[in-house]
């Protein structure tokens, strides 16, 4: 970002947070299931890929590592929102890569 700061997705945690040049980092936003990509878009907003929670977690030799799906896991749906606000609470965080 213009700042020098990094936003990245936590996958367990279901965040996104960002990373500021001191070290000091911001939950940016919390879409829920597994983040697990996030790019910039040329409208400068994040567009998020997400699992949708579909694992467990398991921490080995002080790594996360997925594991299998939780016990509760109906399956998924593949789906593009047509609505604004289903858009933009599925697919892109409606913060700008400048702020």
């Amino acid at each position: 970002m213009e700042d020098g700061s990094v936003v990245i997705v936590e996958i367990a945690a279901g965040r996104l947070t960002r990373v500021k040049p001191d070290g000091k980092t911001q939950t940016v936003a919390r879409p829920g299931g597994g983040p697990n990509g996030l790019a910039v878009g040329p409208d400068g907003a994040f567009y998020v890929c997400n699992n949708g929670g579909s694992f467990t977690y398991t921490t080995r030799q002080g790594l996360t590592i997925p594991g299998h799906a939780p016990k509760d896991h109906a399956g998924g749906a593949s789906n593009v929102p047509t609505s604004p606000v289903a858009k933009s609470r599925c697919c892109t965080i409606p913060a700008r890569a400048s702020d």
